[in-house]
């Protein structure tokens, strides 16, 4: 039966943005997803240098993306549940392209030096914590990624490094529920994300 999903790109406003100091990134170096996205580089026949470690904000339970499409409540927690998901994140196979690429990172991307980012863990905040400094309230779906030192990664890197805000597109197979729409306070309804049928691909 032919997949009748559609490929959702949506853009998310990011906080909490920081790169990390060597000390703060140090920490992280030997997880074994951090390892598994540094030998992915290297296989790929590009330099492995790691140029910075990365962590945010980059989207809430219960949010709508600048998209003007609504995510339920426990969505990112559904998405962490599923096994490719864990799989994407396990063999560092969870590639970033920064802007808003209305489509999936593909092998030619790094090819052509495209792939910024790879991300290495997704957590789902259940309760107030502080990281490396770091505010974060319960539904933050915090994010870590290392930046490679493809091109797009050194022009990420540069912006980070002085203080620009970006966003971040989460990149997915999906579906709207159907039937169903969110009311936002101003009036507006807008369509809901199914978290059940959504297969998280990358940011």
């Amino acid at each position: 039966m032919k997949d009748k999903r559609q490929r959702f790109v949506d853009s998310w406003i990011c906080s909490n943005y920081q790169v990390l100091t060597e000390s703060q990134a140090a920490q992280y170096r030997n997880e074994s997803s951090f390892q598994a996205a540094y030998a992915n580089i290297k296989d790929a026949g590009l330099s492995p240098e790691c140029l910075a470690i990365i962590e945010g904000r980059w989207s809430r339970n219960g949010a709508t993306s600048v998209n003007g499409r609504y995510y339920p409540e426990h969505f990112w927690n559904e998405q962490l549940a599923k096994e490719q998901t864990q799989f994407l994140l396990r063999k560092g196979l969870m590639w970033m392209m920064f802007g808003h690429v209305d489509r999936g990172v593909e092998d030619k991307d790094a090819e052509k030096g495209l792939v910024a980012g790879i991300v290495t863990h997704l957590q789902v905040i259940d309760q107030p914590v502080t990281i490396n400094g770091k505010d974060y309230e319960p539904g933050d779906l915090f994010g870590r990624a290392i930046i490679t030192s493809m091109d797009a990664g050194k022009n990420t890197y540069i912006l980070l490094s002085l203080g620009s805000d970006i966003s971040i597109s989460s990149r997915g197979l999906g579906e709207y529920i159907v039937g169903e729409t969110h009311m936002t306070e101003d009036g507006d309804r807008l369509p809901i994300m199914n978290p059940e049928t959504y297969e998280l691909e990358t940011f």
